[in-house]
């Protein structure tokens, strides 16, 4: 039985770049509010929960974030190092989109200095698995699949 093939509709097209479009929005959006934060003053009083719950998320966000990136970068090359070889290696995958939204929501959460929004700004481009790789992932996989199509 031979598998069924399936084409894309016009709907499904439309569905797919208005997909796009809202993630590209979202990513610009949190990419820019937390690079906005470390060369403006925002000086506005936390949200329910204070600055304790504001630094909770950044604690944890920044966990996450540093954990991706050693699952992606540090781990890989030190095995590498250890055994001269990436024969027996077992990918890991990391936490995905946790971490970058902890830290969005830290940004919100906090009064920002100039530390503290770069601090947020740092774990969050590095955040492997965060909403800027998911969204270049998704939409690299809508583009391939477009082509194969």
């Amino acid at each position: 039985m031979e598998p069924i093939e399936y084409k894309l509709t016009i709907t499904d097209k439309i569905k797919d770049v208005l997909f796009v479009i809202v993630l590209i929005l979202f990513t610009l959006f949190v990419t820019i509010k937390l690079a906005y934060g470390i060369f403006i003053d925002i000086s506005y009083s936390p949200k329910y929960g204070g600055a304790t719950l504001g630094y909770a998320f950044f604690g944890i966000g920044s966990f996450f974030s540093a954990l991706n990136f050693y699952l992606s970068f540090i781990r890989p090359w030190l095995y590498h190092r250890k055994h001269n070889n990436m024969e027996n290696y077992r990918y890991v995958s990391g936490i995905p989109l946790i971490g970058s939204m902890l830290l969005f929501l830290a940004s919100l959460w906090l009064n920002q200095t100039l530390v503290l929004a770069s601090g947020i700004f740092f774990f969050y481009i590095i955040d492997t698995n965060g909403i800027h790789v998911a969204s270049y992932v998704i939409m690299r996989e809508i583009y391939n699949e477009k082509l194969s199509s």
